[in-house]
């Protein structure tokens, strides 16, 4: 699937949860999908387990973020690639505006150029 929108409406298709209250639910559900996120990174930073293993609970746990991202955004009536374009177009704002901070670092290639005149 290489839609963003596609993929929101699949989603539709995997809801189990009480749609009374579909707003709380979602905003918790988020809390606990990164939490999750955090408890790999721990627990290979713990050294429970190595690199690949990691990565690939990383690809699990992104996709969990991914799914309640996208019934949060269908919950409040958005479209996943609007909010990705509004967000590349405030990014590219503040590139050039020269407003986006940060440590140059050749080995991630990391852009910083704020300039102090």
């Amino acid at each position: 699937m290489n839609d963003i929108n596609e993929y929101q409406r699949w989603t539709k298709t995997t809801v189990v949860y009480p749609k009374s209250n579909e707003g709380e639910y979602l905003m918790s559900a988020l809390g606990g999908e990164v939490g999750e996120f955090y408890g790999a990174a721990s627990k290979y930073w713990r050294g429970d387990y190595d690199y690949d293993k990691f990565k690939g609970k990383v690809e699990l746990e992104l996709g969990d973020i991914m799914w309640t991202l996208s019934r949060i955004a269908d919950y409040y009536g958005f479209d996943m690639s609007t909010i990705l374009q509004s967000n590349i177009q405030k990014l590219t704002k503040r590139v050039e505006d020269n407003t986006i901070k940060g440590y140059d670092n050749a080995e991630t290639n990391t852009r910083v150029s704020n300039e102090t005149g």
